[in-house]
């Protein structure tokens, strides 16, 4: 008598549940801000071992208190003044901070706000990265994910459709005082980790 074997199923592995609101990145910015502190706890102890964390149990307090979420995403195409811009200098794919801080330096009408946060993207939304964008009217227009996307797409894979922001504004003049004193775009928040 034969036996039939069982199918064995492979599971899928997913990333983190998406976040789908301000409290959603508050309590994953918390469980971060006490990672850090369980790493500044353990700092004498990683001295006398040459290894000094640097000390972030600080950094994601103002994007705990005063942090903003945004699930509505527009092409740059459909605002008029992005358009014309970023016709003219096209953006480039990972350089969200030269991108953007470029566009506000240049936005002498105040057309859009730049902000600087985490962004949730990927297939099932499993990375979380830090990021800089553009808002216009409380939408969030993002020309360093389009870049990316076209970069995908000649590749031939598919384009990341799954995108929810979560972050600070900054003035023209705060990105302004900034790129002098460093010579450089990058980000403005400080400190912070990449990903979360």
């Amino acid at each position: 008598m034969a036996t039939k074997a069982k199918a064995k199923t492979k599971t899928k592995p997913t990333g983190p549940a998406p976040l789908t609101s301000s409290a959603d990145f508050v309590r994953r910015l918390d469980g971060m801000a006490d990672l850090y502190r369980q790493m500044a706890a353990d700092r004498a102890d990683r001295e006398e071992q040459g290894f000094i964390p640097p000390d972030l149990t600080q950094v994601f307090l103002p994007l705990q208190e005063f942090g903003v979420y945004f699930d509505r995403v527009q092409p740059v195409r459909e605002d008029d003044v992005l358009k014309s811009y970023f016709r003219r200098r096209r953006a480039v794919a990972k350089e969200c901070y030269s991108n953007c801080q470029e566009f506000i330096l240049c936005d002498e009408a105040g057309h859009a706000t730049y902000y600087e946060g985490y962004v949730q993207s990927g297939p099932d939304g499993r990375f979380i990265v830090h990021h800089a964008w553009l808002v216009v009217a409380g939408v969030v227009f993002d020309p360093t994910a389009e870049a990316a996307d076209r970069k995908l797409r000649r590749m031939r894979f598919g384009a990341d459709r799954y995108r929810v922001y979560f972050g600070l504004p900054f003035t023209q003049q705060h990105v302004a005082v900034h790129v002098c004193e460093h010579d450089m775009y990058s980000p403005l928040m400080g400190p912070v980790p990449s990903t979360i």
